[in-house]
């Protein structure tokens, strides 16, 4: 189940198939601004582009890789 938080109201109902398709904007947080922002930056259109894109993966990966170090340490 998607956490309703997570997204603008207008997108609370939306299968997760649409959403993937909706604009990065349809998430709480990420204006229209930030969205053209994104689109510029990264020439993401929609969530599944920005949960794809390499330097998002990348920074994610790395903060796996520290809080497994911070655990073992």
């Amino acid at each position: 189940m998607i956490n309703k938080e997570w997204l603008d109201k207008e997108y609370e109902n939306v299968e997760i198939k649409k959403l993937l398709k909706a604009p990065i904007s349809a998430l709480q947080g990420i204006s229209e601004s930030d969205k053209d922002k994104m689109k510029e930056a990264f020439g993401i259109d929609n969530i599944k582009e920005m949960a794809q894109l390499k330097y998002y993966q990348r920074a994610k990966e790395l903060y796996q890789k520290y809080l497994q170090e911070k655990e073992n340490a």
